[in-house]
Formats: C-alpha cells, sequence, structure tokens
C-alpha cells in the first residue's frame, strides 16, 4: 500500500472515490462536447437551398432565392422598403411599398450553421452585411452584422416555401 493512499472506516481506498468522480466528470465532459459538435456541424448549400420568406404584420417584405451556380451559393433578394428601430430595439416597426426587383447578393459563403453574405441597396456605396442561420429544416434566422457601436437590430425570422423543401 502507498504511502499516501489512506484507508476509510470502512477498509476501502478514498483515491478510489476521486477516480470514479474524474471518470464521471470526464464522460460528462465528453458527452458536452460530443454534443455541441453535433449540434454545431456544419451545413451545405443545399439547406439553404429556396426560397425564403419574412413576414410583418401579414405582408411578405422579404424574398430570399438561393441556389447554388458552379457549386457555390449564390442568391438575389426582392425587399420591400422597411424601418428597423435600430436606436431603440432593434425590431422592425413599418414596412411599406411593393418588394423591388431581384438583386444579386455578393460575397456569399457559408461558415460553420451560417450563410453570409453582402447586399446593396440602391443609391448606397457600402454593403450591408447578413448572417443567415438555420434554425431547424425550414426556418432560419437573419440577422444584420457589423452595425456600428450603439444600433442594433434583431434577427429576421424567415420560413421558407414548401415547394423549396
Amino acid at each position: 500500500m502507498s504511502q499516501f493512499t489512506k484507508r476509510d472506516r470502512t477498509g476501502g481506498s478514498r483515491d478510489h472515490g476521486l477516480i470514479v468522480v474524474a471518470l464521471i466528470i470526464l464522460a460528462a465532459a465528453y458527452f458536452a462536447i460530443r454534443g455541441d459538435a453535433v449540434y454545431s456541424s456544419p451545413v451545405t448549400n443545399r439547406e439553404f437551398e429556396g426560397t425564403w420568406r419574412a413576414e410583418y404584420q401579414g405582408k411578405t417584405f422579404m424574398i430570399l432565392a438561393l441556389s447554388q451556380e458552379k457549386g457555390k451559393p449564390s442568391g438575389t433578394v426582392r425587399m420591400m422598403d422597411m424601418h428597423i428601430n435600430l436606436e431603440g430595439g432593434g425590431e422592425i416597426d413599418d414596412v411599406s411599398g411593393e418588394l423591388s426587383d431581384p438583386k444579386k447578393l455578393t460575397n456569399l459563403r457559408l461558415d460553420g450553421k451560417a450563410l453570409f453574405f453582402d447586399m446593396t441597396e440602391e443609391g448606397d456605396t457600402d454593403a450591408v452585411h447578413w448572417r443567415m442561420e438555420l434554425i431547424s429544416p425550414g426556418k432560419a434566422s437573419l440577422q444584420w452584422v457589423e452595425l456600428p457601436k450603439g444600433l442594433k437590430a434583431q434577427p429576421i425570422p424567415l420560413v421558407k416555401d414548401v415547394a423549396s423543401h
């Protein structure tokens, strides 16, 4: 018997209890990491392909049409004029007008579970950067990224057209 191992009153050694605790912690860490790896597995272009719609008060104000060109993501967007309360809670508080003609999305790239792309509005020289993340099959969240400090925008829920599944 090692001089560092002490026997408890039942005749067992305390270091067996420490080993059991260490194994439980290691097993929990393994399953936590493994579960996270499954959840954050990379997506493919195919999972984003199709027509996605955003609505405000029952009115479709945005349509994203995503596809592949030569194995890479591509797409267009049609939008109504929308106002986001960037200095408040970041929610959409008004949409108006008609859907625009399709505008080409640029710099589309997949990164993990998200599709990133840029969009330039008519008359603007600076592109707006967006991040689209799949929430579940047929549902996604669209987030405006790289907002100026102090401003915020809530994610825009997107639903994929049934015919696009």
